[in-house]
This record gives structure tokens, sequence and C-alpha cells, in this order.
């Protein structure tokens, strides 16, 4: 699985938790290729194929999930790692 993550220069909430996921989608043998684009809001694509978050905020394990099987690629099983890096940074933006 070949990822892209768009970040800015300054990374901010999403820019963070985005690089949080990639950081577990390494572990679990994706490779990670991060762009800094200042313009762009954060982003990630999976192959090429950009994630869209369900709910329009934060990009979730399900959407990444969903994007794969899209693509028909194997998902690593770290749900429940990406599910806790949301938590995580959730609870930290309180």
């Amino acid at each position: 699985m070949d990822i892209t993550l768009y970040v800015k220069e300054q990374p901010g909430g999403r820019c963070r938790l985005y690089q949080a996921y990639a950081e577990a989608l390494v572990e679990a043998g994706a490779n990670v290729e991060e762009r800094v684009d200042n313009d762009m809001a954060a982003a990630i694509l999976i192959n090429d194929q950009q994630v869209f978050p369900e709910d329009g905020v934060f990009i979730t394990a399900a959407d990444i999930q969903k994007t794969c099987e899209q693509r028909q690629i194997s998902m690593p099983k770290v749900n429940d790692k990406l599910d806790a890096i949301l938590e995580q940074c959730l609870s930290e933006w309180e």
C-alpha cells in the first residue's frame, strides 16, 4: 500500500492526526510519502485515491478501510490502533 500524506509546513490538528496514522501504517508495512503543501488541506491518498472522511471532518480507520476495499487493497490489521490514535487526539484537543 502506498500512502501520500499532504500536510502543512506548520502542522496543526488534522495534519498531526494523519501523520500519526501514517506512522501506524508504516509499522504495518505501508510506504508513505509526506508532501508539504500549505495551499492544500491535510489529506491522505492511498494508491493515489483520496480518502474522504464520512463525517466530513476527520478521517477514521473506517474511512481508510473503505478506500482500501474500493481499491481492492489488503488493509493491514491496524484499525484498533488507528481508532486509538483518533481518540487520543480528540481528548488532547478538548
